[in-house]
């Protein structure tokens, strides 16, 4: 199975069955104040894909404990590599330099920075090179490309990501003399045994003694191809070292190359995702849901980001204002979950405490569309494959109430006459605001002129969750969502029959006042104690209030008031918990 197959059956994309943990994710975080990649395994955008491995700063490295087998020393090299950093410290990333520091290196330098470092046989240093401005970001896959030749200062370059970047390097040393390259112990992802551990992930270590002129584009299309991710044939080349580092030999530590295998210490991961791959048509697009659960000074709000606004985009759900673009919030959709990039308080300040929640886009569960008003009633087309069991409308250029139309408004009569506001805790009314018109498998339909729905000239989202659908599961017959309605009685016991457990719970009375609370399994839903809430329509922070006991089959409500009150209707979109069937103990 090609490796493309293999990612992709793993994450539930491109055929096969798909689970609730393929398109659902409940990822609980603490913000950093800069740059941080959330992997929660929800394929929504193309890059981050395919293998590659990843390596902790600690203890994992690989090493060999004597020279590559038919090694020498030489005046000339190409070096190339795809790196990805997690933290911003010197790492060494291919090292044959001993403890006296003779031999050569291959660093990934504080402040992203790249520096080599090589002696000839004697110690004297004949090449020490560092590029004075940055060319590396965290928690982002960078390639690195470098061919030397010592005889002439003319015949050396630098492509970084495929682009010329020798001018930016400075050389301190730069002699025609050989390099030695043929010192006893070599390493890879590690300087020497004891320290200086690299901290993310490789792919694709390449180290051959052939100098390469890489203005030709050619020569550039051995290692990167002409849309940017790792070459293949590269084997083909005979290197002394090739590390593939992408799951497809028999150990992490098989060297490709000529020189000889290397040995594997600690234990770094195979990633099946999260490589310097892109793959069009892998990300399925859909929404990321962030709330900081504690009080950070001011941006306390509900954050939420959608694949066909764009990154960087929000709209808050606790507020009536159009979409909000922070350049520092969410920066960018992955193959494997989300990318912060940056400081901002909503999202990512240090040290605090967030949850966010992840729906991908998928038939039978989650949708996302958007349109632009009119004065006329109009047919929004969506791809859910069944009938909506909710729908939630925001308009993005307008200040403008978020509108919630629940199969189960109006006792479920006609309930397409009726909303809930998600920004308030009003008990629901009417507006024909879908013009009378029920919603099908494949469309919903907005009376023109509406401002919250469907004004002229200005734009709006819909995020559609689907109902009871199945296409889920081993049989492709399973639930994995459900948005149902249950009465209050006022007493303790109060049970609601889903079929499944759920992970996550959102309920609403829809005939009083009361808010929107937010339930799941990661913060916890406890059985007899407090359970962990935020509330949708409001910024306060999270707080504890016994409400919920999960079980096999659905979710009891362990208290008589505001989500249990007698007589009241209460509306809720319920998901799954994860169902895979275990591969191994």
């Amino acid at each position: 199975m090609a490796v493309r197959d293999v990612v992709q059956a793993a994450a539930g994309v491109g055929g096969g069955s798909e689970y609730v943990e393929d398109v659902f994710s409940t990822y609980l975080y603490t913000g950093n104040g800069a740059i941080q990649t959330i992997e929660n395994g929800i394929a929504l955008g193309d890059s981050n894909y395919g293998p590659s491995v990843d390596f902790d700063g600690t203890s994992d490295y690989l090493s060999r404990s004597s020279d590559m087998t038919g090694n020498t020393d030489s005046k000339t090299f190409t070096f190339s590599c795809w790196l990805y950093k997690k933290s911003d410290l010197s790492y060494s990333i291919y090292n044959n330099r001993n403890a006296s520091g003779y031999g050569f290196q291959v660093f990934a330098s504080s402040s992203t920075k790249i520096t080599i470092y090589a002696t000839n046989a004697s110690g004297t240093a004949v090449l020490n090179m560092q590029n004075s401005t940055s060319e590396m970001s965290l928690y982002t896959w960078t390639h690195i490309l470098i061919s030397m030749d010592l005889r002439n200062a003319s015949n050396r370059s630098v492509y970084i990501n495929d682009v010329d970047k020798t001018s930016s390097f400075s050389f301190s040393a730069y002699s025609n003399d050989n390099i030695d390259f043929t010192q006893g112990d070599h390493f890879v992802a590690s300087r020497l045994a004891t320290d200086a551990k690299f901290d993310g992930r490789l792919s694709n270590v390449f180290l051959d003694y052939t100098y390469r002129d890489l203005s030709v584009t050619n020569n550039r299309r051995l290692f990167i191809t002409a849309d940017g991710q790792p070459a293949t044939g590269l084997a083909s080349l005979s290197p002394i070292l090739y590390m593939p580092l992408d799951g497809s030999t028999a150990s992490v530590g098989t060297n490709s190359g000529t020189g000889g295998d290397f040995t594997v210490n600690g234990s770094p991961t195979v990633l099946t995702q999260g490589g310097p791959y892109t793959e069009a048509g892998y990300g399925q697009g859909g929404l990321v849901w962030i709330k900081i659960r504690e009080t950070n000074g001011g941006e306390e709000s509900h954050r939420l980001y959608d694949t066909v606004r764009g990154a960087g985009n929000s709209l808050v759900t606790n507020s009536t204002a159009g979409t909000q673009t922070q350049g520092n919030s969410l920066g960018a959709f992955n193959s494997n979950g989300f990318y912060l990039n940056g400081l901002y308080l909503g999202t990512n300040g240090n040290g605090y405490d967030y949850a966010s929640w992840t729906f991908r886009k998928a038939p039978k569960f989650f949708d996302v569309v958007t349109w632009t008003g009119s004065s006329a009633t109009q047919n929004i087309a969506h791809n859910l494959g069944s009938v909506p069991g909710c729908i939630i409308i925001k308009g993005t250029s307008n200040a403008s109430s978020w509108i919630v139309n629940h199969r189960q408004l109006r006792g479920g009569i006609l309930s397409y006459k009726n909303f809930l506001v998600l920004n308030q805790s009003t008990p629901e009314g009417g507006d024909s605001l879908f013009a009378n018109t029920a919603p099908t498998d494949t469309e919903f339909t907005l009376a023109g002129g509406k401002t919250e729905t469907n004004a002229q000239g200005y734009t709006y989202v819909a995020y559609l969750f689907a109902h009871d659908a199945g296409g889920f599961g081993d049989d492709g017959e399973q639930n994995v969502i459900s948005c149902g309605s249950y009465t209050g009685t006022g007493v303790v016991g109060n049970e609601v029959t889903l079929g499944f457990e759920p992970q996550w719970v959102m309920i609403k009375s829809a005939t009083a006042s009361a808010n929107w609370y937010l339930f799941d399994n990661m913060r916890g839903i406890n059985t007899g104690s407090n359970d962990n809430v935020l509330w949708a329509d409001d910024s306060r922070a999270e707080f504890s209030s016994n409400r919920l006991a999960v079980s096999a089959t659905g979710f009891t409500l362990t208290n008589a008031s505001n989500t249990n009150t007698s007589g009241h209707t209460y509306i809720y979109i319920a998901i799954r918990r994860p169902m895979k069937t275990p591969e191994s103990g």
